[in-house]
């Protein structure tokens, strides 16, 4: 739980730092503002939330002031996130600019509003077009570091620069999760490489850590002198279609989860074909990060070592509220857990006995590989600890 609390506070942290225009800066758009130089019209943009693109549409009216203000954050976090349209649209109507507070706890839903919004304003006062798409980029040679926010921490790149490109981009400090944020690296860096810029797209399922990399780039690049910065910001690599896939299967399964890949292990045994299809770079869905019934988001609503005996917890809104038990069933579970075996895991065993899928209480008798034991151990004294 410690090390749930711990992520958490570092990714709030880290999206405290995301790139956005403090209250009471100016920028060249607000500028225009005061002045009514805003072209009247409509313009849109959108920019990374935390759980997907926050659209931002403004209109500028006759008189070159924000008249109207639509932020679509539905696709954020249930009360946290999708909670902020009428707070931050109401900011933006007084500010008149990107340079707003936006709301406490909902962070990163916040900051994507102000970059969505920071984009049309841009868009509005002509600066988005500045740069001549056609100038060649510049860089003063060598190797520059930039760092930026990630899903658990920041990343760090080391980005080698010749005159005209990118040469080399290394990953020299992350704290992302493996198989999941990672796998982003061996995917938009070499597109940054072929771009020779950072509007390249993001793998799916690693949003945060692709645009920790574009960003940590960008600030890279600053640091090498990049002439046109806006076109580097744009230029991208098109990935075609590959040739379309046909042929026929018993089972088609949308999803490379453990529930997918115990599903097409079941089709398989029971002699048919299986397809599974996986949008992710890697295979493994929700598997690869989740305790199931046991992950705790919410460290006020769990056991607390620190005052066992407590029945309530307060939440980060302030509000009490009471913790939640576990039944009859994860308590005979985690008690399977302290007991189980920790003698080398026998790779054979199953070769001559039947496995049955959820008997971990079979399972337990059989040992553990040597790469989980030291997790296996940590997590039985964490139980231990917990029935004191």
């Amino acid at each position: 739980m410690k090390k749930v609390v711990s992520i958490l506070m570092t990714a709030a942290m880290a999206a405290a730092l995301l790139p956005g225009i403090p209250a009471g800066a100016e920028s060249a758009t607000e500028g225009a503002a005061s002045s009514g130089s805003y072209t009247p019209g409509t313009y849109s943009a959108s920019a990374q939330g935390m759980d997907g693109e926050v659209p931002v549409t403004i209109t500028i009216g006759d008189d070159g002031t924000i008249t109207d203000v639509q932020v679509d954050v539905s696709g954020e976090t249930a009360g946290i996130g999708a909670e902020i349209g009428d707070t931050v649209t109401q900011q933006i109507l007084d500010a008149q600019s990107a340079a707003i507070d936006g709301v406490a706890g909902a962070t990163i839903s916040s900051t994507a509003v102000k970059e969505a919004l920071q984009a049309c304003l841009d868009q509005a006062s002509g600066s988005a077009d500045a740069s001549d798409a056609g100038a060649e980029l510049a860089f003063t040679p060598g190797t520059y570091t930039g760092t930026a926010a990630g899903y658990n921490g920041d990343v760090t790149v080391g980005v080698t620069f010749s005159e005209t490109n990118v040469e080399e981009i290394e990953i020299t400090d992350s704290h992302e999760t493996d198989h999941v944020g990672t796998a982003a690296y061996d995917i938009v860096i070499p597109d940054i490489i072929n771009a020779n810029g950072t509007g390249v797209d993001s793998v799916s399922g690693a949003t945060f850590t692709s645009r920790a990399i574009r960003e940590a780039v960008n600030a890279a690049a600053k640091q090498a002198g990049v002439t046109n910065e806006d076109q580097f910001k744009k230029n991208t690599v098109v990935h075609e279609a590959q040739d379309p896939v046909e042929d026929t299967w018993d089972v088609v399964i949308v999803g490379g989860g453990g529930a997918g890949i115990s599903a097409a292990a079941q089709a398989a045994e029971n002699g048919e074909t299986a397809l599974i299809i996986e949008k992710n770079a890697e295979i493994g869905g929700n598997t690869l990060v989740s305790g199931g019934q046991y992950q705790g988001v919410m460290p006020y609503l769990v056991w607390d070592p620190a005052d066992p005996d407590a029945d309530t917890g307060v939440g980060y809104d302030g509000k009490t509220y009471n913790k939640v038990k576990s039944v009859q069933g994860c308590i005979d579970e985690l008690k399977i857990i302290e007991n189980w075996s920790e003698e080398p895991f026998d790779e054979d065993y199953y070769k001559d006995h039947e496995y049955v899928a959820g008997d971990i209480n079979e399972l337990s008798k059989h040992g553990v590989h040597a790469d989980y034991l030291p997790v296996l151990q940590e997590l039985k004294a964490e139980i231990s600890c917990s029935q004191r």
